[in-house]
Parts: C-alpha cells; structure tokens; sequence
C-alpha cells in the first residue's frame, strides 16, 4: 500500500493500524501531490493499494487519480477524505477511483475494504 496525505500523522498512524491488524504492508508515503505523482511514476507496479487524500498542501490528490487511471489489474485506488460529500464520491469514482471513504465515519468501512481486497489477492496467488 502507499499512502498519500498530507497529514504525517494520519499516515503514521493508518500504517500502524494496518499493521496491527495485519491487513497490508505500507511500501511508502507522500504528502504532496508532486512526492506522490514522482513515487507513483518510478513505481508503476510497486503497489496494490493506493490511498488518498484529495486535499493536499501543496497540491491536489485528485490529479492523481488521473495518473493512475490506467493502473495495472489488481491495483486498487481508495480514497479516504474528510470531505466525502455526494458530489465528491460521483467525481472520485467517475475519474477511476474504486472507493471513497469518509475519514471521520467509515473508517470501519474501509478497513473492512482492506481486508476484502486482501483476501482477494491471496485467493490469485
């Protein structure tokens, strides 16, 4: 999984609890669209799982869904936000995101996608 969110924090403490919980392996951070886009550029195929935060300083999480668009089979982009309002989820998903996530509220939700997309992946090897 690589994580992209501006709040190191909030990174730190999402790979923690994946870890924890054994759900997924965090192979890097970002938290800037230009970290991000550079990460995602070199490593093509070096992630499953791409979280991310549409709100960035400086940048924007949303171009990234653009740039991953055309992502390998398997590899899936979740979007985890404070600000999962209707029309935010219908653009997200509309630009090729699999899901959106509400940071505050369905955190559950998207551990719970986690460990689907993890049993999943096992099931293919």
């Amino acid at each position: 999984m690589f994580i992209v969110d501006s709040s190191v924090e909030l990174q730190d403490a999402l790979r923690q609890s994946l870890d924890d919980l054994q759900l997924a392996r965090c192979v890097g951070s970002a938290s800037t669209q230009a970290q991000a886009q550079d990460w995602l550029q070199a490593n093509a195929q070096g992630w499953d799982v791409l979280v991310v935060e549409p709100e960035l300083r400086p940048g924007n999480g949303l171009a990234l869904l653009e740039l991953c668009r055309d992502r390998a089979p398997g590899q899936s982009l979740l979007v985890l936000t404070h600000h999962a309002t209707d029309a935010m989820r219908q653009y997200c998903l509309a630009q090729g995101a699999d899901a959106v996530f509400d940071k505050s509220s369905q955190l559950v939700a998207f551990l719970s996608q986690l460990g689907q997309l993890k049993q999943a992946q096992v099931a293919s090897r």
